[in-house]
């Protein structure tokens, strides 16, 4: 048997019982990679201590009787909120929203490492975006061709700014992302991403950021003389549409994704 320790001054809920999942852990950056399989056990007082007793395979049913349980005090604490319309889909791991074109006040700052930097600001125009933030703390940013709401069907294309990987995620650099509270607000992270220094583009593949133009020539021309409306036909298509992002695979099919020349 299993030991356990557990002290509080305040009141806790009684341990009843434990779930312990075994997997191969194959990178040091996570607690597990792939759980092979579950067992549930419950626990006993054994000489006035908790100890975890011997325990079963997990089945679905176990699974879904503790996410009911789970679900339902969660739901008891969250308040009640105001959905916009923007939301396209939101799940425990995730939040992906749009905003359609319009024009953004963005600030482009001269950087070191790259030639193709320059200093400048403006407002300038933007392509409807789809946003997507993983764990709630990793931004990825596409564009769309579409003024209205997306569908799953909806073609994605590359975000055509700089600091934005061929994945989509976005590279913040020293930017503060939302806090917790704020983690799962669309605009906090609208105002981190633009209120930012668009310093370099992330890689050098050309027609990948912006097609037929050099995107440093592009942009400047933008801070110099914004048009009226972003010119769509210049994006690059990525093979993701907006039904991707909402898949139980999302991360791997991101992850496979081909990656551009001079991406670093």
């Amino acid at each position: 048997m299993m030991g356990v320790s557990a002290q509080s001054s305040a009141p806790v809920s009684l341990l009843k019982g434990a779930i312990l999942l075994y997997g191969g852990r194959t990178s040091h950056d996570s607690v597990c990679d792939v759980f092979d399989y579950a067992t549930v056990h419950e626990v006993a007082v054994i000489r006035e201590r908790p100890e975890v007793t011997p325990g079963r395979l997990m089945t679905e049913k176990d699974l879904g009787l503790i996410y009911a349980q789970l679900a339902l005090k969660q739901a008891v604490r969250k308040p009640v909120r105001w959905i916009e319309d923007t939301r396209l889909a939101e799940g425990a791991d995730r939040l992906v929203w749009w905003t359609p074109p319009g024009h953004r006040s963005m600030f482009f700052k001269k950087s070191s490492t790259s030639k193709a930097s320059f200093d400048g600001h403006a407002i300038c125009p933007v392509p409807a975006l789809v946003w997507m933030t993983i764990d709630a703390q990793h931004l990825h940013l596409y564009a769309v061709k579409c003024a209205g709401r997306p569908t799953p069907e909806t073609q994605l294309f590359q975000a055509p700014f700089f600091n934005v990987w061929g994945s989509g995620q976005v590279c913040v650099g020293n930017a503060n992302t939302p806090t917790a509270e704020r983690a799962f607000e669309p605009k906090a992270w609208e105002d981190m991403f633009f209120g930012s220094s668009f310093t370099h583009p992330n890689f050098s593949q050309k027609d990948r950021l912006v097609k037929g133009l050099d995107p440093a020539a592009f942009w400047k021309s933008q801070v110099e003389k914004p048009t009226r409306r972003f010119p769509t036909s210049r994006l690059a298509a990525v093979r993701l549409t907006v039904g991707d992002l909402i898949e139980v695979n999302t991360r791997d099919r991101l992850a496979g994704l081909e990656r551009p020349e001079g991406e670093f």
